[in-house]
């Protein structure tokens, strides 16, 4: 009931109760979104086969079942960034910016001196060495 808004004790549900109790829906639709993901391929596939008439790769993409907020989507690809596990242009992606923001930020950070001096100061990942070699 907390999502019409009513309670039954007169006090607004917390935040956390709130994502307890949408857990179970949201565990609900990732498995309907996993048992769904390639019939809607496949549906794709024959609708671009009529349309297009040629076959062409189609996969099925979904958007994640959840509601994290923007602080909790920002703070864990900052920290994909920071571990160098994804690129800055990968973290506008993950952010949602469009082609013409991501352009901008492009534009604006190919010209900060500040950035071009932190890049060099940051050494590049090192490669892991394959397991049994030795170095």
């Amino acid at each position: 009931m907390h999502y019409l808004g009513i309670s039954p004790n007169g006090n607004p549900s917390s935040a956390d109760a709130i994502r307890s109790g949408e857990s179970r829906h949201v565990k609900r639709a990732e498995r309907k979104q996993s048992g769904f993901g390639s019939a809607w391929s496949q549906v794709s596939d024959i609708a671009l086969r009529l349309v297009a008439g040629a076959q062409l790769p189609v996969s099925t993409t979904w958007s994640d079942a959840s509601t994290p907020t923007v602080a909790a989507k920002a703070d864990a690809v900052v920290k994909l960034v920071q571990s160098r596990i994804l690129p800055v242009e990968g973290a506008w992606l993950e952010l949602g910016y469009d082609a013409d923001k991501r352009a901008l930020y492009r534009s604006l950070m190919s010209g900060d001196p500040l950035q071009q001096v932190l890049e060099s100061l940051v050494p590049p990942p090192r490669e892991e060495a394959p397991r049994g070699a030795v170095e």
